[in-house]
């Protein structure tokens, strides 16, 4: 039955392809909206969000070829999603609390990482590495490995650790500083 479904789909996703080939791109004919891709159960795709969706699925897989087949496989995979939602909803899925703990937890988790990048580029830009420390610690491990090669080839290396682990130490002192002004009420220390 999935294998079925899967062809109309693609049959379905490959007319829509065609009528939009035919149409010269374009999307102006009378009556027909512009920029507009497929109509999914009243869902209108437009090109907008399909290059939107394009453009993010390759930042994600740097394999994938944007070939004309690839592009009509895209836009029937899409297709075959908004149906699936459209499915979903129309049984009432959304509503449910596994649903609704499962957005939360994916919500807090994107926002905390969103976060963290944002802090950690902030830290990156304003981290540097002395030449003076390099050659410290650099000393310190020729010290206790008399076999190590010369600095020069190492430094970078050693730059790149050093400066790793200057960010993750700024990345903890601000964590701790934003603990810090938080006001927290323990109201039951052993739960």
């Amino acid at each position: 039955m999935v294998s079925g479904l899967k062809k109309s789909l693609s049959f379905i996703c490959l007319t829509c392809f065609l009528v939009f080939i035919l149409a010269g791109c374009r999307g102006d004919k009378a009556g027909e909206p512009h920029g507009l891709i497929a109509t999914i159960n009243g869902y209108e795709l437009t090109r907008e969000e399909y290059e939107s969706k394009l453009a993010r699925e390759l930042d994600y897989t740097q394999e994938y070829k944007t070939t004309p087949e690839a592009r009509t496989e895209f836009l029937d995979t899409l297709i075959q999603k908004e149906i699936l939602i459209q499915e979903a909803m129309r049984l009432g899925l959304e509503k449910k609390s596994e649903f609704v703990r499962a957005i939360e937890k994916y919500w807090e988790a994107t926002l905390i990482k969103n976060l963290m990048e944002e802090k950690n580029k902030d830290i990156s830009q304003r981290t540097t590495v002395m030449d003076k420390d390099i050659k410290a610690y650099y000393d310190g491990l020729k010290y206790e490995d008399d076999t190590l090669p010369p600095l020069e080839r190492i430094e970078p290396d050693i730059a790149r650790q050093l400066k790793a682990e200057k960010q993750t130490q700024a990345l903890n002192e601000w964590i701790s500083e934003v603990k810090k002004k938080a006001r927290v009420t323990i109201h039951q220390p052993n739960p």
